[in-house]
């Protein structure tokens, strides 16, 4: 029985794990950054432009954004409809498997690489 997890039977020579666990380590602490920008640098410009477009299309709604919760609601669907937002999650995710699981997880984050070179 072989588990995903088991990377020592992988590797004939185990010096390999601990660096491909550093280099993995590093690499997921750079995705988290590259999130953290995207979200500091694009939230509220991507929040007031959904909130724009909500207006014009409900003009008779606009009552609904004096309430707080609705407002916090809208504000979270329209942070989350951002493709890039969504795509950028899902790159963390596979950096956080990739040194959590299986190295094998990074072969996403370099075929996205190698997509948009």
């Amino acid at each position: 029985h072989h588990s995903i997890f088991d990377m020592d039977m992988h590797f004939e020579n185990h010096i390999w794990i601990p660096i491909l666990t550093g280099l993995t380590s590093i690499h997921l602490a750079f995705s988290l950054v590259w999130l953290l920008f995207h979200i500091l640098s694009y939230r509220q410009h991507i929040i007031d432009l959904g909130i724009d477009e909500w207006k014009e299309a409900n003009p008779r709604s606009l009552k609904l954004l004096s309430h707080p919760v609705y407002k916090a609601y809208l504000e979270t669907v329209i942070f989350f409809s951002d493709k890039e937002l969504v795509y950028t999650v899902f790159l963390v995710m596979c950096s956080f498997l990739g040194r959590y699981v299986n190295f094998l997880f990074n072969s996403v984050n370099t075929i996205d690489l190698c997509t948009s070179i």
